[in-house]
């Protein structure tokens, strides 16, 4: 900022006395404006469908390279618990849609809107699915996928398996660092006949849930002003 020198003349013997000494002062300036703020509205918990209801057809056992089906499962982020659903079933038209009529992510939804979450987190669905067979289940790293389906021994791997399964609906936590890459493989176990298998998998999620509003904001400058003493 410069220097501001500032000199009087009096007119006459009336403004002699005049005081012409220059002082400074600060003037503020306020300005206002909107920007676009993110606030937090809390936590949200919601269930998300992972795979829905899929059916595939499971040859028979003797190309052991056709007797086993592999879902690949993709567990969302901020996942509580995730959970999918098999059932086994010879092919007709009353086991397909008896395998059809039960949707895993519409009742985890409605359990989650029905009870509080101390009961909810408690909870596993129980599958009603009938007229199903017996196959064997095995979840696993993504990465062994292969060796799964070439009947290769993976039982160093696995996670988690259970023989002579009809229908189940299993319950998973979710560990933070687990990989979120997971294969569910299912084996047919009926000697020389084919089956079909019912796979579907979804997941409880929790996480905060956020806004875009308009928010107002401010900023105040100040500046030297010269004025002159009474």
């Amino acid at each position: 900022m410069a220097d501001i020198s500032i000199t009087r003349t009096p007119a006459d013997e009336d403004t002699t006395a005049f005081n012409h000494t220059v002082k400074w002062r600060l003037e503020y300036d306020t300005i206002f404006y909107t920007v676009k703020d993110t606030v937090s509205l809390g936590i949200d918990t919601f269930v998300k469908e992972i795979v829905p209801i899929t059916i595939n057809r499971i040859e028979k056992l003797r190309d052991f390279k056709k007797d086993r089906v592999a879902y690949s499962v993709l567990v969302p982020e901020n996942t509580m618990y995730w959970y999918y659903k098999v059932s086994s079933f010879f092919s007709n038209s009353l086991n397909v849609k008896d395998a059809e009529s039960y949707n895993l992510t519409d009742d985890l939804e409605a359990k989650l809107s029905e009870l509080p979450w101390n009961k909810f987190r408690n909870y596993t669905p129980t599958c009603t699915t009938k007229y199903t067979v017996k196959a064997d289940v095995v979840r696993f790293n993504f990465a062994y996928q292969n060796s799964f389906l070439e009947n290769k021994d993976i039982k160093a791997y696995n996670t988690g398996s259970e023989n002579k399964v009809k229908s189940k609906v299993f319950k998973i936590k979710h560990v933070n660092g687990e990989s979120r890459n997971q294969i569910i493989g299912v084996a047919n176990k009926q000697p020389g006949l084919e089956i079909y298998n019912n796979f579907q998998a979804a997941a409880v999620v929790i996480q905060e849930k956020f806004e875009i509003v308009d928010a107002q904001k401010y900023r105040t400058r100040s500046k030297k002003v010269p004025y002159l003493s009474e």
